[in-house]
Formats: structure tokens, sequence, C-alpha cells
């Protein structure tokens, strides 16, 4: 929602006993934990001009470019647009490198594609993040 400029508003509640579904309780344990590790890419966040990649989404607050990987793809992400514009990167959950290359396997992926090597095995969390660090323009 956050990489369309809008917001979210959970609406859960106590049950006539005034106790809370398990399956309630169990989703918002989960958006917790993730949001404990991601919670940079949503506050004060909103969505950015960039396109994003088939299955990602963006969120953007100032020169941090989020993108939220829904389906972890095999080794590597094509980030149209952004070759020459980012700093740095990494996995917002653990903060371990991603590193950049400008091609894959010695090909070009078009003159403004930044190419990511992402790690093989997803991160153990729901949807990862990457923090992209832009360089100041």
């Amino acid at each position: 929602s956050v990489s369309k400029g809008g917001n979210v508003l959970l609406n859960v509640g106590p049950n006539g006993r005034g106790e809370f579904d398990e399956m309630a309780l169990a989703t918002l344990e989960g958006i917790g934990e993730w949001m404990r590790l991601h919670d940079r890419s949503i506050y004060g966040c909103t969505q950015s001009d960039f396109e994003a990649p088939v299955d990602c989404r963006y969120t953007q607050n100032g020169n941090r470019l989020y993108l939220h990987v829904m389906n972890w793809p095999m080794k590597h992400i094509v980030l149209k647009g952004l070759r020459g514009q980012v700093e740095y990167a990494q996995l917002l959950n653990d903060a371990s490198e991603i590193y950049m290359h400008d091609e894959v396997h010695g090909q070009s992926m078009g003159e403004d594609a930044l190419v990511l090597q992402i790690p093989i095995q997803q991160p153990d969390v729901e949807i990862p993040v990457i923090e992209l660090f832009l360089k100041d323009r």
C-alpha cells in the first residue's frame, strides 16, 4: 500500500467474550516481527518515481529506496534506471551487503540498468527488503 502512496488500517478486535481470535493473533505477531526488522521501509516512506522490477515494489524516504521482493529470483535482480545512482545496497533484515554490477555474465542489461547480485536462498522473512542508498543528486 505504501508503494502506491497509500496506508493500511487493520480491522482487528475482540470477539463477544473479549478475546482475540487465534488467527488474528498469529497474523498480528507475524506483522509485528516483520515490522521490527523492516520498519524503515514503511514509516516515513511513500511511493517512488522509479519503476520496480516484476514482483517487486519500491518505497522511498529521501535518498533511501527500499525494494520489497515478493518473489525471490535466482541470483540477480535488474533495476532499470538506477545505474550510477546507488552508493550501497544491503538486506534490511540483517544488514548484509548486496553486491552491484552493470552486467550479468558479461552481458549488459541496458545502459541505465543496475544489477543486484542476491543470495540464492531467500532470507528467512516473509517479504525481503533491500535498502538502496541513493547518491546525492
